[in-house]
């Protein structure tokens, strides 16, 4: 889970599909708090989930680094959380203040055929440990050329 727990995008503390602008905010918020001794917090941060993030200058040096070029930016998307729809906020917003399995079973209720849907429920099921589950959602994204294309 390591992919997930140390992803780039949350270190930096932006979903997957951040503008620059975002990432670039992130980063110089990060290195001013690392200036005094402290860690900034982030909306997307998950600890309730996935446990604390580990922010240190070296961590961030090396979250920009992996996230240099747009074929790395895909691979470690495609392991973090995305918003293209209201209902991927909702879900990030049930996730920061309820438990997995809520997030799991509102994506499960209400999430559409859209390539976010299988990616955020992807990323629920592979933190959940529900392999075949996961498996599926990263399927079905790769088998729809349009679902890909989206992304």
């Amino acid at each position: 889970m390591d992919i997930i727990r140390n992803n780039p995008y949350r270190v930096l503390g932006v979903l997957a599909n951040a503008s620059r602008k975002d990432i670039e905010r992130n980063k110089s918020q990060i290195k001013a708090f690392a200036k005094v001794g402290r860690t900034p917090s982030f909306p997307y941060d998950f600890e309730n989930v996935l446990g604390k993030v580990e922010r240190t200058v070296e961590c961030l040096n090396d979250a920009v680094s992996k996230l240099t070029f747009d074929k790395d930016k895909v691979a470690y998307g495609l392991f973090w959380f995305c918003a293209n729809t209201f209902l991927d906020e909702e879900m990030l917003r049930n996730l920061a203040s309820t438990n997995l399995d809520f997030s799991i079973s509102y994506l499960c209720t209400y999430g559409t055929q859209e390539y976010s849907t299988y990616i955020n429920l992807g990323c629920l099921s592979l933190i959940k440990g529900s392999w075949s589950n996961a498996a599926y959602c990263f399927v079905r994204l790769f088998d729809s050329l349009e679902m890909w294309n989206k992304y």
